[in-house]
Formats: C-alpha cells, sequence, structure tokens
C-alpha cells in the first residue's frame, strides 16, 4: 500500500496547493481513528472482506498467504462513526469489494455524504489512476458526480454513491 500512496501522491504533485495526503499503516494502532477535526477526504487502500455473517471489515494486515487475519479486522460500522465525528465528507475506498451495498450503506448512515467504492476487484493501477483523476477534478472545483463520470463507472471497476 506504501508504494500504492507513493504513485497517488507523485500523480497528485500538481494538486500539492490544493490537497495533502497523509499516509497511515493499517496495521498502525491509530490507522483508522481520524484526527478530531480530520481530513474532508478518507482513503482506504487496502482489501475488504466480509465475515461469514456479511460484516464488512478492512484489513489491517494481509499476510503472504493472502487470507486476512481475524485478529487484525477493522469493521466499517466501527469506522463509519468515527469518519462522521471528524468531519469527513467523503470516503474514497480504492478497496476491491468496497463499493459494495454492506460496505457502503454503515458510511452513508453515519452521515457521511458520499462514498466511492470498488465493486469486485480492481487493479492498483487502475484505482490510482481513477483517484489521481478524481482528486484533480474536486480540487478545481468539479463535482463528485462530475469528477467520478458516468456511474458506475465500469471500466475502472469504481463507482460513486451518495
Amino acid at each position: 500500500m506504501k508504494r500504492e500512496f507513493g504513485l497517488l501522491c507523485q500523480a497528485l504533485k500538481p494538486m500539492v496547493d490544493f490537497i495533502e495526503p497523509k499516509f497511515a499503516t493499517a496495521t498502525k494502532a491509530t490507522a483508522f481513528e481520524p484526527e478530531r477535526q480530520g481530513a474532508a477526504i478518507f482513503h482506504y487502500a487496502g482489501h475488504c472482506y466480509f465475515d461469514d455473517d456479511g460484516r464488512p471489515y478492512l484489513a489491517r494486515e494481509v499476510p503472504k498467504s493472502g487470507y486476512a487475519r481475524i485478529e487484525r479486522k477493522f469493521y466499517v460500522e466501527a469506522l463509519a462513526p468515527a469518519l462522521a465525528a471528524a468531519g469527513t465528507r467523503l470516503a474514497v475506498m480504492s478497496a476491491c469489494n468496497s463499493g459494495f451495498w454492506t460496505a457502503v450503506k454503515p458510511l452513508l448512515d453515519a452521515g457521511l455524504p458520499a462514498v466511492v467504492g470498488v465493486n469486485g476487484a480492481v487493479l492498483s493501477h487502475s484505482a490510482i489512476e481513477f483517484c489521481a483523476k478524481l482528486y484533480e477534478s474536486l480540487a478545481v472545483g468539479l463535482t463528485l458526480d462530475e469528477a467520478a463520470g458516468a456511474r458506475p463507472a465500469a471500466h475502472h471497476g469504481m463507482g460513486a454513491q451518495s
């Protein structure tokens, strides 16, 4: 994910006066605790999975086997009120499966005005390209609908829900 963050920062260099990306490693205990007066945009570029009962969670750590460890989960339902309390206006989840309704609904129910997620799998380079253009478009004043383009954006496997 650090590599993806670096590539996204590189793509956003022309917007440095408007966008200040900050990186947090998901394994860090406070990674999913937004600052009291946090950023307007929360971006997660890890993995989104679902428990057997359908509860969506973000992986804090994925071992080399590719399977998330149970003790390393962070449930979206716990993240949602923290983001809302921090004043987050947009959650961009460039993680595979993060755009499915069960992952998006807790965020919207908590009061976030908009969520961009992925329905199914997405390649990192596609997510980076999409997110860079999304952020560039928002920084120059386009609305989220204009910035995200047609919904759902099947070409990249990403779509916006608000």
